[in-house]
């Protein structure tokens, strides 16, 4: 379902501007709930902590009109680091409606127009007790042309990463 955005402004725009919430937005997850789990080895590239996913696979750009997510560490290295498979157990989930991914800018600051590219974030955040010190799997919806929708969904994330992540949620909690 999408909504045309100027709709969205008049009706709830102060909610737009810190962000939408949906499920556990910004809330605690109760452990065990949402788990994600490395099925193999990745490496994040040299000079970063983070390592992206797009289409399925393990990507060295994206493409901005298209879903992508990111894998963050605690650690930035000159060399590639290589991360082990691990179970990771999200704790926090939080959504953000952002113009700029690398900034974070919410969408509505500083004004909006149409032609503007905004992204629906969702970030979910990893138990602290990781091996590699995982800290987050956050992931961006573009949307364009004055209409907004829902951030991703974990089968729609699951599809962006592809076989190298497997996500379950267990919705029994």
């Amino acid at each position: 379902m999408t909504v045309r955005l100027a709709s969205l402004v008049l009706i709830g725009g102060g909610a737009i501007v810190g962000g939408c919430a949906g499920g556990f937005g910004g809330q605690a997850v109760p452990y065990g709930m949402i788990a994600v789990k490395m099925e193999r080895p990745l490496t994040i590239p040299a000079g970063r902590a983070h390592t992206k996913f797009q289409g399925g696979r393990q990507v060295r750009a994206v493409d901005r009109y298209s879903p992508w997510c990111e894998l963050e560490i605690e650690t930035v290295s000159e060399v590639p680091q290589l991360v082990e498979p691990e179970p990771l157990a999200v704790v926090r989930v939080t959504h953000a409606f952002i113009k700029d991914y690398n900034t974070r800018m919410p969408a509505l600051l500083g004004g909006l127009s149409c032609d503007d590219l905004v992204f629906q974030e969702t970030t979910w955040w990893f138990d602290s007790r990781s091996v590699y010190k995982s800290i987050y799997l956050r992931c961006f919806a573009p949307y364009t042309n004055c209409i907004f929708g829902p951030p991703l969904s974990p089968e729609q994330m699951q599809n962006v990463v592809g076989n190298a992540l497997s996500i379950e949620v267990n919705d029994q909690g």
